[in-house]
């Protein structure tokens, strides 16, 4: 496995911290626990995900319910 680049990461939304963080853990030749924090990184975006998704929904919800209605 290659090392990411650190445009990569940051691409991938993550922070100065993790990137130092992971880059030290590469470094030291911990390629698992790395691959655990980019799954953990992962996990956060796709809760976040989410998150943004639901006023989604239910803005599509109110346009649909308002168009059935013809309001």
């Amino acid at each position: 496995m290659t090392q990411p680049t650190e445009a990569s990461l940051r691409e991938a939304g993550c922070t100065d911290t993790f990137i130092r963080e992971f880059v030290n853990c590469w470094d030291a030749g911990g390629q698992d626990l790395c691959l655990r924090l980019l799954r953990l990184h992962r996990c956060e975006l796709l809760e976040e995900l989410h998150k943004a998704q639901r006023p989604l929904d239910v803005l599509d919800w109110i346009i649909r319910d308002c168009e059935e209605n013809h309001v």
